[in-house]
């Protein structure tokens, strides 16, 4: 179980950022990952989400879930991968090589973030510590991790934390009552409310509207050439068809500024 600490976080934008992709690292022994997100809503109580499941892990088959989450400063992050040592006679290292076992985690998000890496659970002098650099330093032994631990390099830190996070941190509890908050954070509209002018509430009002216009057009077209198809065959092409334009549109709109939206 990992934790990423809140003094990594303290760069992100006020409206924080949303995590579009997750990509889960074990070896062979790995099965599954959580990654829990506790936040404290206006009413001043912490809610706990399970945010992201990889719920079937195949180190032969290492495929990128597009699971969205939003991630606010003063977030608590938590993580747990979960292993299948049966029939294992001796302790399994942590470590790179393929026989050792680790719990990684790659996540894309909609805009950079104020460190690219975090390396956590990190050992030196009985302590444990967390890691988190602009990029990905090379840790080939104890003697490195120790160096870099005590000197940071530049844009990077090194954070004293607990063994382990505590185990309440894995459990989903509260409800954020805000539906505003909760409607401007919907997976549904991820990329929407990310990519369009105007947010959400405008995306939702403009797809009532193009559905509107697209079920007119359906009507007008099974009229002219006497088609007889019930009125839900033809709602569900208008859905069709607002769905093809309103994705031809975003995509357009995210071309135009490509290094914006994808940048790394």
């Amino acid at each position: 179980r990992f934790e990423l600490p809140t003094e990594c976080t303290k760069g992100l934008p006020p409206q924080g950022i949303t995590m579009m992709v997750n990509v889960a690292h074990m070896h062979s022994r790995g099965r599954k990952m959580d990654i829990f997100r506790t936040r404290t809503n206006k009413q001043g109580e912490e809610v706990t989400t399970h945010v992201f499941k990889q719920r079937g892990y195949d180190f032969d088959k290492q495929n990128p879930i597009w699971k969205t989450w939003s991630f606010q400063p003063g977030d608590r992050v938590v993580y747990r991968c979960i292993y299948n040592t049966t029939g294992e006679t001796k302790p399994v290292k942590w470590g790179l090589k393929s026989e050792d076992e680790m719990c990684s985690i790659f996540i894309a998000a909609n805009v950079g973030s104020p460190f690219r890496y975090a390396g956590i659970g990190l050992e030196s002098a009985g302590k444990h510590y967390a890691y988190c650099a602009a990029s990905r330093p090379r840790f080939d032994d104890q003697n490195e991790i120790d160096r870099l631990l005590a000197s940071p390099a530049a844009e990077a830190m090194s954070v004293e934390i607990p063994a382990e996070p505590s185990k309440d941190a894995f459990y989903v509890k509260g409800r954020d009552r805000n539906l505003c908050v909760a409607i401007v954070n919907a997976d549904i509209a991820a990329p929407a409310h990310n990519w369009l002018i105007g947010g959400f509430p405008y995306f939702l009002i403009g797809a009532g509207i193009i559905n509107y216009i697209c079920q007119r057009l359906i009507m007008f077209w099974c009229h002219r050439y006497n088609i007889q198809k019930p009125h839900a065959w033809m709602c569900s092409r208008a859905i069709n068809l607002m769905e093809t334009i309103m994705c031809t549109t975003v995509f357009f709109l995210v071309m135009t500024d490509f290094e914006m939206h994808f940048k790394v």
